[in-house]
């Protein structure tokens, strides 16, 4: 059985494949995974401004 000292930490040539499919793992989850089960592309709740417009004219004396 092999462990984790058998990954060749110390090759620059793995740390490269390693971030390209991190990478790809990332697109991929973007792409797959609805909007609603990722929290990074959820959007922030907006509260609803509520305005209040009276009909009644401006007392300009």
């Amino acid at each position: 059985m092999r462990t984790l000292a058998a990954l060749p930490l110390g090759d620059w040539q793995f740390w490269v494949a390693s971030v390209i499919a991190l990478g790809a793992l990332w697109v991929v989850i973007n792409s797959v995974v609805p909007e609603s089960l990722l929290p990074w592309k959820r959007k922030p709740k907006q509260t609803k401004a509520s305005l209040t417009i009276s009909a009644k004219k401006r007392n300009d004396d």
